[in-house]
């Protein structure tokens, strides 16, 4: 396939960085829990950890860093008990996520989730996770990577594609396109290890993701028997528990996100996170990653319930961090991911406009904008969001997900497709696996090739 359509259009990577905290998996629903509220809810049959998180106010940190620490004052009998109280509680911890989530599938995925997997996928941004669930990836499911020759999507974005580590799973390999790298910190509850205190190379293992749906939340395959999640404990030195290597692969590559954000002038967005004070590991990141040098600042954007947080984060990280906007309330993570997509607009809007050829003249006389256009074999429709100098956004099915198409790529495009015969459309046609920047779906060349007509 030719690079030439592309060649005009600057390849939208962005140096930013998302780091997501359980905040911004309670905004995608209620059913997830806060850290508050998970330590509530693992408490309960739970006579002595309770004991013990009364303690600490209740503190689900504070109190599994005192269970998992071997304190001095204690005999060897009493460290045991409490050793055998932290894993029975860091199990019911995985226990409760799968729950919660398996009440979040049972509904729609939310519109706003959809266009902002697309965002971080256009845009290849890294996201940082802090979060246990399967949420984030089971949305990036939804990304359509190929059709049949009907137009109708038989390929997606399998999640291993997000991270950057060997996760073993049964069955065939997957297509690895040019997308967003997602960094889960903490574990997953959808990846497993022996369990061991120290399992220095250990494969992960991977219970494979349909997609939005609770189909694969029951039962596990033979390949997981006797294994545990791999997910850190909510403790306040975390340092034990990154022993193996492709765990510390995913810290370092955070690290290296953060230096190239900094570097690119990009831009830290806090989602739901409001670094605790007790989270060390995570503190040592920020402060570590960036050096402060005058001119290395780090721009960082907290998108929160609460405006405190801004002051609380002031507090805890260094100067070369400046917080000059944010996104509060119940609504922020949804005001910011129409920020973002106000943003990329406008973007598209600035590119120059290239020379004006058959298809494009075609397309402005044929179609207005907003106009609801149907394709046959698909069940949603796609309007055009605006006219640009260089291409066309498209919304794109029910999420109004907003998808960029270069005029010089639709030309070329349209070329070669009118010199099949029976017409049809590209199958597994994918940009990003041969290395283009993604600036087409599959799913729009049957809206390219087929007669138009009011949806």
């Amino acid at each position: 396939m030719s690079t030439g359509r592309y060649q005009n259009l600057p390849v939208l990577e962005s140096p930013d960085v998302f780091v997501l905290g359980a905040g911004f998996s309670h905004a995608i629903s209620d059913s997830m829990p806060l850290m508050r509220d998970l330590g509530c809810r693992v408490a309960t049959n739970q006579p002595e950890y309770q004991r013990i998180a009364e303690l600490f106010g209740g503190d689900v940190e504070l109190a599994m860093t005192f269970l998992v620490q071997d304190q001095p004052w204690l005999a060897e009998s009493d460290r045991l008990r409490n050793r055998a109280v932290f894993l029975e509680i860091s199990r019911k911890v995985a226990s409760v996520i799968d729950e919660a989530t398996e009440e979040v599938l049972s509904h729609p995925c939310p519109e706003w989730l959809v266009r902002f997997v697309h965002y971080l996928h256009d845009c290849r941004c890294t996201v940082i996770t802090l979060n246990y669930d399967t949420l984030l990836e089971r949305a990036f499911r939804a990304i359509e990577l190929g059709q049949d020759p009907l137009g109708r999507p038989n390929c997606y974005l399998d999640a291993r594609a997000l991270f950057p580590i060997a996760l073993q799973a049964p069955g065939l390999g997957f297509l690895r396109p040019l997308s967003a790298t997602v960094l889960k910190l903490h574990g997953s509850t959808n990846w497993f290890y022996s369990g061991r205190s120290e399992y220095f190379g250990e494969p992960v293992c991977y219970r494979h993701l349909i997609g939005w749906s609770r189909d694969d939340q029951f039962g596990r395959p033979p390949q997981l028997a006797g294994r545990l999640p791999l997910i850190v404990p909510p403790v306040a030195d975390k340092l034990g528990y990154f022993q193996n290597e492709a765990v510390q692969h995913l810290w370092a590559r955070a690290r290296n996100a953060l230096l190239r954000c900094s570097e690119g002038s990009g831009r830290l967005f806090l989602v739901g996170y409001s670094l605790p004070a007790t989270d060390l590991t995570m503190r040592f990141l920020l402060n570590g990653a960036i050096q402060p040098t005058g001119q290395g600042e780090l721009r960082l954007i907290p998108v929160n319930v609460s405006k405190e947080v801004s002051h609380h984060l002031r507090r805890l990280l260094p100067s070369c961090y400046t917080i000059d906007q944010g996104f509060f309330g119940e609504h922020a993570v949804e005001e910011m991911v129409d920020f973002l997509l106000q943003e990329q607009r406008k973007f598209f809007a600035s590119l120059e406009a290239g020379q004006q050829g058959t298809v494009q003249q075609r397309i402005r006389a044929t179609i207005r904008p907003h106009q609801q256009l149907h394709v046959p074999g698909r069940d949603e429709c796609f309007s055009v969001d605006a006219f640009f100098g260089l291409g066309i956004l498209l919304s794109c099915g029910a999420a109004s997900v907003k998808t960029f198409v270069p005029w010089d790529c639709l030309e070329e495009l349209m070329l070669k497709l009118s010199q099949i015969r029976p017409p049809c459309v590209f199958g597994k046609h994918d940009p990003d696996y041969l290395g283009e920047p993604r600036s087409i779906e599959d799913r729009l060349t049957s809206w390219c090739t087929r007669p138009w007509r009011p949806g």
